[in-house]
């Protein structure tokens, strides 16, 4: 049985009575099997054990969580790559890196054009006073580094 603190979602130890993160008390921790599957028994909030099928807890009011399996996404050396080559060299407008580590192509490819698109439009190399040009190059880092980093963080991606 694994406890994962219901405020932070770090792991709590066995031998603990609190999370080392937060202080949150473990009796409100959620409780994960070896599976990977919550333990729906108890009051993720309170710890006040409900019945099944009930959706809120009697005692706080909390909605319950549903039991689903939880994979952790450890950050290998592939993730790692790819969120230095998603952040970095859009750092400087050039988008779509991290992509294609992890090999999505279209989207890698998609995000290469936008970067043609802007390097023929307004060369980064040349300053511009233009607030629309600056605003239109901060906003495409953030997506692009954000599309990113949803797919590098999701359990799904082997």
């Amino acid at each position: 049985m694994m406890y994962i603190c219901s405020q932070c979602g770090n792991q709590i130890p066995d031998d603990a009575d609190f999370c080392y993160y937060c202080g949150c008390l473990k009796s409100k921790a959620l409780r994960m099997d070896d599976n990977g599957h919550i333990d729906t028994e108890r009051c993720h909030v309170c710890g006040e054990p409900v019945k099944g099928g009930e959706s809120f807890c009697t005692k706080c009011g909390a909605a319950l969580v549903l039991e689903r399996p939880m994979v952790p996404v450890r950050m290998d050396g592939k993730r790692i790559i790819a969120l230095i080559l998603a952040t970095v060299p859009a750092f400087f407008n050039i988008f779509g890196l991290g992509h294609f580590v992890m090999r999505q192509w279209s989207r890698g490819f998609m995000f290469l054009a936008i970067t043609a698109i802007m390097c023929i439009l307004c060369p980064f190399w040349v300053p511009s006073t233009s607030f629309f040009v600056m605003i239109l190059r901060v906003g495409l880092f953030m997506y692009s580094v954000f599309d990113a980093m949803r797919y590098i963080y999701s359990p799904e991606v082997r």
